[in-house]
């Protein structure tokens, strides 16, 4: 059995044969543009596309004017990407402990973690879920910090019908085909209204530093180089069949929604005293987009037992991120004594299960079935 499947369609492969057969192969074509202009309405303010997440998430740091010197907060429960893009801004990072249910970053340890050198937070909405998040955009606001979101796992998660991405300066999604909906590698960078002035700045970056953008769009006689920039803008062939997952998304996604719902059923119901957290308890404020289930148990030989278990029974379970400040190299950024001994519980306990878009209600069951026989013999 799969632990995660690319999900496609038939209108996918037509559309990337459409794209491959007009010879537009590069970045900034028609598929390009049909998929803004639906990310522009489900967002509500301005999306430019990325080859990654992780491109997003360098432009975003580049857009907040960092420098050597200064200082982002980000959890140290999080995959490499987002610290990366600040230390490759000259920046340093500061990590910050996850709220002890939902993962995402703890608003109220903020405070404490500020100095003079502190420009902006990065929060990552762990499983397409939210902590806090009107209130984290208020703290920023008030401290005078830049927000940006690490909206990878979170396209069509909404917090009171707004969609994660949107409530900080910056948001960024990932669309790698371990996501609920993907093309492969891509990615996209959501940027606040308050940012508009920077649009020239968005477009030059992604092409390489010229204002082709703007020649294209017929705002310019010629184009050259005319800031600093990089070569960020996805191939319209990863566009066309991204433009063809847009188009039903939402009503694909209610299937990968219902199995979640079946894992939190069992896993409620069953009430394991091995099994400390899971997905279902995370009664926040988000409407979660399923991204992934995951079980949390008491202790480092409960997560084992259970992944050599259902691995033993063809079920490939998975843990999730190694905490960062205990990583090879994010060991050597000072910690100043901030408790991240939740992050080092989460590494140790956590296990995902198999979760995808299209996921067969008899896939559900061989999960569960084998998870109740592998439960049966751990003891809480």
């Amino acid at each position: 059995m799969d632990f995660c499947k690319t999900y496609m369609t038939e209108a996918m492969k037509k559309a990337l044969a459409e794209a491959f057969d007009s010879g537009y192969w590069h970045g900034g074509g028609p598929y390009t543009k049909r998929v803004e202009s639906i990310l522009r309405q489900r967002f509500g303010c301005d999306v430019w596309m990325t080859t990654s997440c992780t491109h997003a998430l360098e432009l975003a740091v580049r857009l907040c004017g960092l420098s050597e010197g200064d200082e982002v907060i980000l959890p140290s429960f999080a995959y490499p990407s987002a610290a990366n893009a600040v230390l490759l801004s000259g920046a340093s990072i500061r990590y910050a402990p996850v709220d002890a249910v939902s993962y995402c970053l703890d608003v109220d340890a903020l405070e404490g973690l500020l100095n003079d050198k502190t420009k902006a937070v990065i929060v990552i909405h762990y499983g397409g879920n939210s902590h806090k998040i009107r209130e984290l955009s208020e703290f920023c606001r008030k401290k005078g910090l830049f927000l940006i979101e690490d909206a990878a796992q979170a396209i069509g998660s909404t917090v009171d019908g707004k969609a994660l991405g949107t409530f900080g300066d910056f948001g960024t999604i990932s669309f790698h085909s371990t996501k609920n909906i993907g093309c492969g590698e891509g990615g996209a960078l959501v940027v606040a209204d308050r940012h508009s002035d920077k649009r020239h700045e968005i477009e030059c970056f992604l092409e390489k530093g010229t204002d082709h953008t703007a020649f294209k769009r017929g705002d310019r006689e010629f184009y050259q180089w005319s800031a600093l920039g990089s070569s960020y803008v996805p191939s319209d062939l990863l566009m066309a069949i991204l433009y063809e997952g847009l188009q039903t998304f939402d009503e694909d996604n209610k299937v990968r929604l219902a199995a979640h719902r079946r894992y939190a059923e069992f896993f409620r119901a069953l009430a394991h005293p091995a099994i400390l957290n899971h997905s279902d308890r995370v009664k926040g404020e988000s409407r979660h987009n399923a991204h992934l289930f995951y079980l949390v148990f008491r202790d480092k030989i409960g997560m084992q037992d259970f992944i050599g278990g259902m691995k033993a029974r063809g079920i490939p379970c998975y843990q999730h991120f190694y905490p960062l400040h205990t990583a090879a190299f994010g060991r050597q950024f000072d910690m100043k004594d901030t408790d991240l001994s939740m992050e080092e519980h989460l590494w140790d306990c956590l296990v995902r299960l198999p979760l995808y878009t299209r996921m067969s209600q008899d896939e559900v069951d061989r999960v569960l079935t084998a998870a109740a026989d592998v439960l049966e013999s751990i003891h809480g």
